[in-house]
């Protein structure tokens, strides 16, 4: 969901912590996490439904210290066309290369002491993730371009203990007890139908809304054009965000009971290259 929230598993100690190396534990090297993955589709009624069953390591170490597993599962509507893509993979957009699309997802995952702080006393606890998303398409007819719709909607549910949520040094305060509360994220995309050089632009918009349990709403808008040159592959983007979803003094998107947060303003230019 771009900048709302992630899954506790998502959120791997092992990013490079500087030049001593790369923190141990969590859910894998850079959030890719181990295990496997049961998937499938069946198309009742001329419709396309795929389910997918995984169970991973998850969150290790930790709130997580005997190395309870973390199960997932999904399950994808597609009323119109389907979506082809390699094993269980989806994307956000087909740029109009799959026609018509409607897909409606639900998603529930669960870890058992899978969030929260071990150094402070009840602030560990099992971890629930709901996610429901919706997916639509249109192929505009007289060759008028493509719109795409995008929402998603996220409910985490985490216990840690009233004495977990006080404010304290740092940006998380007492504890790290960030995955509890729901978010949810509206985009819309318009693509030109004509190429102007060797790719088309793609105008869109983009909400998002996080409010956490323990912690103070915040919400960003998005807004900017993307010069599609071969789909995913190969694209360039320019963007203006506003709002304070990191809009704490430390730049942090999760915040500490309490802690102040501001609105901020960016513009970004970016280039996506995948081979």
């Amino acid at each position: 969901m771009g900048s709302g929230p992630v899954f506790p598993a998502d959120f791997s100690g092992n990013h490079p912590s500087g030049p001593g190396g790369a923190v141990g534990g969590q859910a894998g090297l850079y959030g890719r996490d181990n295990g496997a993955v049961f998937f499938g589709k069946v198309h009742p009624f001329g419709t396309h439904l795929l389910y997918v069953a995984s169970v991973f390591t998850g969150n290790r170490g930790g709130p997580n210290p005997t190395g309870s597993l973390l199960y997932a599962g999904r399950l994808q509507w597609n009323l119109l066309n389907d979506e082809v893509n390699p094993g269980y993979y989806t994307s956000g957009t087909y740029y109009g290369t799959a026609g018509d699309i409607l897909a409606i997802s639900g998603n529930v995952t669960h870890q058992k002491d899978g969030a929260g702080n071990p150094t402070v006393a009840g602030a560990t606890s099992d971890f629930t993730g709901l996610s429901a998303d919706l997916l639509f398409e249109k192929v505009l007819p007289n060759n008028l371009g493509v719109f795409t719709f995008n929402g998603e909607f996220k409910r985490f549910f985490a216990n840690y203990g009233t004495q977990a949520f006080q404010p304290g040094a740092g940006a998380f305060g007492t504890c790290f007890c960030i995955f509890n509360g729901h978010s949810w994220s509206v985009y819309a995309l318009y693509l030109f139908p004509h190429e102007i050089g060797i790719g088309r632009f793609q105008p869109y918009v983009r909400f998002t809304e996080i409010s956490p349990r323990y912690s103070n709403q915040r919400n960003e808008w998005e807004t900017g054009v993307n010069y599609i040159i071969a789909g995913h592959n190969a694209r360039i983007s320019a963007y203006y965000r506003y709002g304070d979803l990191n809009g704490s003094p430390g730049g942090f998107s999760f915040m500490a009971p309490g802690q102040a947060v501001q609105k901020v303003d960016s513009f970004h230019v970016a280039l996506q290259l995948q081979y």
